[in-house]
């Protein structure tokens, strides 16, 4: 899982296909961190791809540094902020891209 999450922050920008009926939907994301052997990406609950992931959690992730590549496939679980959970945890944890 370390090899995997230090490849995509390596990244920068790394790419997450989903799916939205027959064709695929594919988006640059670049916060990635891991936790309790588990990689978090993060996206606006408003947005499209939040939903596509909720009607279908399959997706597959590539990134690319160096004249290397990496392609992950899996499945998600969606996980909702709660007010309760500190945001220190996601400043500490999560690579920024800007």
């Amino acid at each position: 899982m370390n090899e995997v999450l230090e490849y995509l922050k390596d990244c920068g920008t790394f790419y997450i296909a989903t799916c939205e009926g027959s064709p695929p939907r594919v988006r640059p994301f670049g916060a990635v961190c891991a936790f309790e052997g588990k990689l978090y990406i993060v996206t606006n609950n408003q947005k499209k791809v939040y939903r596509q992931l909720k009607e279908n959690g399959k997706v597959e992730l590539c990134g690319m540094r160096d004249g290397t590549w990496i392609r992950v496939e899996g499945e998600v679980n969606i996980f909702c902020y709660d007010a309760n959970i500190s945001l220190s945890f996601f400043f500490k944890n999560f690579s920024f891209i800007t």
